[in-house]
């Protein structure tokens, strides 16, 4: 499954990183790449995402989550 989320509040390379750190972390996670210009998170997950997981994990690192999309 593919999943674009828009994050909200990222200003700098160090912010896309901590973002794209802490959803690699997540065990349903397979890939994960942060755009910071566009403020974007684009995933590839296994079957058993967790949405809500997502969005906690971002906005606990003190970001928005404005949209999470399957693709």
């Amino acid at each position: 499954m593919k999943l674009i989320i828009e994050i909200d509040n990222m200003s700098c390379e160090h912010c896309a990183k901590r973002v794209e750190g802490a959803l690699s972390n997540l065990d349903f996670v397979e890939s994960v790449k942060v755009n910071l210009n566009e403020k974007k998170a684009s995933l590839k997950c296994s079957n058993n995402v967790n949405l809500d997981l997502l969005r906690t994990t971002i906005e606990d690192l003190g970001y928005d989550v404005k949209n999470i999309i399957e693709e």
